[in-house]
């Protein structure tokens, strides 16, 4: 039985396939399934579903029962293969019939939702109840969203929080992060600062890149723990040399402001760049705004008023902020690369008061009155 998880594990893809392609040539039945993975999720290779349903067919020819749930997977996404949710449904009870690992979970999923069956909610409880007897962490965390979301079952918050801890005992990510949550606000649970951090970084052991930001901003401002630029760096830094978009923004932060690295505002400039590509859009929309601003006052990078104001644009088209709102009224206000125009300014900049963001500098507003004829003029 070919086993790469810990090579997924590390993110050592190349190692993953190496092993799947010996494995193969062994006649291992359990390689097609690791190989057809690999080009599902693009690890090491580039992304193929065509490429990967071909592998898990191959390991549904040797009667590998794991790579028959992953064929189905494609069936009922319609990844490559035209969808089909009974032909999904009967690979997959043929799957759960020979205890293959997950099954018990997509016949769960697919009754619970009238997917090429008919639904009930019993049923997919009791499918679940059977796949966590089997210690699949899926069916564990689907039938504590069950008790936690439908009143249709059983109701239960306390039996639910019991249930996504076995399931993120058993490997959910998401269990991990849900709890991670819960403890973090104070939700369902005793608000528990130690708890959050302890779910989240058991999911950053798990692979979950998005919860190694999350200790970042922990560290960072200081949530529940003593503030560490330190400890907060080393957490976005994972994050950034993974490629991840969000630890861009991050990392030009501390690189701004100089905390625990030294005060970089050029690189930081090229970092704000390469989050302004990130596919959140709020985060994208600080990346254009921090770029701007960086423009508007020539940190870093030769100033430049009119490329600033394209990118306050640019910020308030990806993610409505008042912050990029305020310094385009500036710009309007000044004339700062583009002509005078008051009234605009004046609409940017209020705006921007609406949305919470103030002129604290310069107080504009302040100085600025709509006259008799709805024109803005200065009050003086």
């Amino acid at each position: 039985m070919l086993d790469v998880s810990n090579y997924i594990k590390k993110k050592q893809y190349k190692k993953a396939y190496m092993a799947a392609y010996r494995a193969i040539l062994k006649k291992d039945k359990s390689a097609y399934k690791v190989m057809g993975d690999l080009y599902y999720n693009g690890y090491y290779v580039l992304q193929n579903y065509e490429q990967a349903y071909s592998y898990y067919e191959k390991g549904v020819e040797v009667l590998d029962y794991n790579a028959v749930v992953s064929a189905a997977v494609m069936l009922l996404n319609g990844n490559f293969v035209k969808r089909d949710l009974e032909a999904a449904y009967k690979l997959f009870l043929e799957a759960f019939d020979n205890k293959a690992i997950d099954s018990a979970f997509y016949l769960g999923y697919m009754t619970l939702h009238g997917l090429g069956c008919i639904e009930s909610y019993n049923e997919a409880e009791h499918l679940f109840l059977i796949g966590k007897s089997r210690k699949e962490a899926t069916s564990v965390y689907a039938l504590a969203n069950l008790y936690f979301k439908n009143e249709n079952i059983s109701n239960n918050y306390l039996k639910a929080i019991e249930l996504y801890k076995e399931a993120a005992a058993l490997g959910s990510i998401r269990a991990m992060i849900k709890l991670s949550d819960f403890y973090y606000n104070g939700v369902y649970v005793e608000q528990d600062y130690d708890k959050s951090i302890y779910y989240s970084k058991l999911a950053v052991e798990s692979g979950d890149i998005d919860s190694l930001v999350f200790l970042g901003d922990t560290y960072y401002y200081g949530y529940g723990v003593d503030i560490s630029y330190k400890e907060a760096y080393k957490y976005y830094k994972k994050a950034f040399d993974l490629g991840y978009k969000k630890a861009f923004n991050r990392i030009a932060d501390m690189y701004y402001f100089g905390q625990y690295i030294k005060k970089n505002t050029s690189l930081s400039y090229e970092y704000y760049k390469e989050a302004s590509s990130c596919n959140e859009s709020e985060e994208a929309s600080y990346a254009y705004f921090c770029m701007g601003k960086m423009k508007y006052y020539g940190e870093g990078i030769n100033q430049d008023y009119v490329e600033a104001i394209k990118l306050f644009k640019s910020a308030i088209k990806a993610y409505d902020i008042g912050i990029a709102h305020l310094f385009l009224g500036k710009c309007y206000v000044h004339g700062f690369g583009v002509d005078i125009d008051l009234n605009k300014g004046y609409q940017e900049l209020k705006t921007a008061e609406a949305m919470g963001d103030i002129d604290v500098e310069e107080n504009l507003l302040s100085e600025l009155m709509v006259d008799a004829s709805g024109n803005v003029i200065y009050k003086n």
